[in-house]
């Protein structure tokens, strides 16, 4: 709710308290989906895509799935990165 609700700074505090390690299925899942939405709002979106990535779409509702095809799809594709040598 903090998240969807704008409130960033105590969502991040509040994700910060949970070991992600700890967690497993459903579970893991909403952590990673707070997450990647948390880093959507701060324009942070190489972690977001790395939340991403990490979500279990058989623990989604329907409208939840739907949501994450299109924030996916709306992700800025990462820049290359630079080469070395």
């Amino acid at each position: 709710a903090l998240v969807q609700n704008q409130k960033n700074d105590e969502a991040t505090k509040l994700l910060a308290t949970l070991d992600p390690t700890s967690l497993k299925g459903a579970d893991l899942t909403s952590y990673h989906m707070a997450a990647f939405e948390l880093s959507l709002n701060q324009r942070q979106f190489v972690e977001a895509r790395r939340h991403s990535e990490k979500i279990e779409l058989q623990h989604l509702f329907s409208t939840e799935r739907q949501w994450l095809e299109k924030a996916r799809k709306d992700l800025p594709i990462p820049a290359p990165e630079p080469k070395k040598g």
